[in-house]
């Protein structure tokens, strides 16, 4: 599995917009199994607080997923993210000029353009 910023983000906001009952991990067009990595993923990087069980046996494959709560870091990156037109251009920046979207520079990048839209106020 390849990890998917746009998801990442997705999840995110599904989290916030559900926190104040059960969360449930579905977003449409994602397959459950590919959401339940991307929720380890994020858990592994401090976006989020999850429980996250295997089958026995079988460490391929997540049996429970549930998301606890978003961390300061995932309120963090969702708040510089959260901008459609911010989020596409920082997507574009870092692909252009790293090849890839680690999350750090991704941050990093929607920071700066947050920063450059603050000085044209």
């Amino acid at each position: 599995m390849k990890r998917d910023m746009d998801l990442v983000r997705k999840i995110l906001l599904h989290i916030e917009a559900n926190q104040d009952g059960k969360i449930t991990l579905e977003i449409p067009d994602y397959p459950q199994e590919e959401i339940y990595s991307h929720v380890e993923l994020m858990e592994e990087k401090g976006l989020v607080e999850a429980i996250i069980s295997r089958a026995v046996g079988r460490l391929d494959s997540i049996e429970l997923c549930a998301v606890k709560r978003l961390t300061w870091e995932g309120h963090d990156f969702l708040d510089v993210s959260r901008n459609d037109t911010r989020w596409k251009k920082a997507k574009e920046l870092c692909g252009e000029k790293t090849g890839g979207l680690a999350i750090d520079l991704l941050k990093e990048c929607l920071i700066r353009l947050a920063k450059a839209n603050l000085g044209n106020g």
